[in-house]
């Protein structure tokens, strides 16, 4: 499984990220890769929603926000009556499991598989 955590300069919630990934992934002896995202066009190129944002296998994490827009702006994400610029981490932690159930054959409409930018 390739996870990507793209990142703005300077974004409040990147390390919050970092760690909830961490926490996700090290069980699994798995890691991550970051991504500096530096400007609006590198945002629309790499299909970021915002930073904090992962993608699972090259596919956004959350798939509500599959049709969004790039943006390269803080991302806010729901957390019950509030909104972060932190991602959930059971939010992560679901994502990462349909992702390995995906990859075991386990619930192949689930998640999907397509890369990033294509149509």
């Amino acid at each position: 499984m390739i996870v990507e955590l793209f990142v703005f300069p300077d974004c409040p919630g990147a390390e919050g990220a970092r760690q909830t990934l961490r926490t996700l992934l090290d069980p699994y002896g798995d890691s991550f890769n970051e991504i500096l995202v530096e400007n609006t066009e590198q945002a629309e190129q790499l299909g970021v929603l915002g930073s904090p944002s992962v993608h699972i296998n090259g596919v956004e994490m959350e798939e509500d926000r599959w049709n969004d827009p790039p943006a390269f702006a803080c991302r806010i994400y729901p957390n019950g009556n509030d909104r972060l610029c932190r991602i959930p981490e059971g939010m992560l932690e679901e994502a990462l499991k349909r992702a390995r159930q995906q990859e075991a054959g386990q619930s192949p409409l689930s998640f999907r598989t397509e890369r990033r930018g294509a149509s």
